[in-house]
């Protein structure tokens, strides 16, 4: 069952009485329920359902493969956070920043820039249609996400944003 909430004032005023519910750990969004039980955070339920449906690596060298591919892409993602919000605002001069001032187009090139740097370190490491052979893992998942989020936030930087893509090819086909 589906429960998304619209961006409306109703759906805001209805998530924060379900965030208060005892059984919402730490009243967060998105959350799945699964034979009762509340989930929440994102790569708690995809890690859960990927163990739930045999997408999670079952040997320790696969497992540690994951966890540094799932943690480079939070990496990444978090590049997209800092361009998006002025976290300095209250401390002055922006540190990264050429014009001192938060300057949202700077910090989308600093993306840019890792996206190139970290480009050959992902082609390096996926060399198969899927991060661990032939079959998805819950980090192929991750890693479709974030491309999609790339292909939204940058999409002049299609050049990049191809190579990268080029890499996950067989994602689009990943079985739902």
């Amino acid at each position: 069952e589906d429960n998304a909430l619209p961006p409306t004032p109703a759906s805001f005023r209805e998530y924060m009485k379900m965030r208060d519910q005892e059984d919402m750990p730490f009243g967060n969004l998105p959350f799945i329920e699964d034979d009762g039980k509340k989930i929440t955070q994102s790569v708690t339920i995809m890690r859960y359902l990927g163990r739930k449906f045999g997408l999670y690596p079952s040997d320790p060298e696969g497992l540690v493969v994951c966890e540094i591919v799932e943690q480079e892409i939070f990496d990444l993602r978090n590049r997209i956070t800092e361009a998006c919000y002025d976290r300095f605002s209250a401390r002055g001069r922006f540190p990264a920043s050429e014009k001192g001032v938060f300057d949202h187009e700077h910090l989308k090139l600093n993306l840019l820039r890792r996206l190139k740097e970290r480009i050959p370190k992902f082609e390096k490491t996926l060399t198969q249609p899927f991060l661990l052979g032939d079959k998805p893992v819950y980090v192929d998942f991750l890693l479709y996400e974030y491309l999609d989020q790339l292909k939204l936030f940058l999409p002049e930087a299609s050049k990049v944003l191809i190579m990268f893509l080029v890499i996950c090819q067989d994602s689009e086909s990943y079985p739902t």
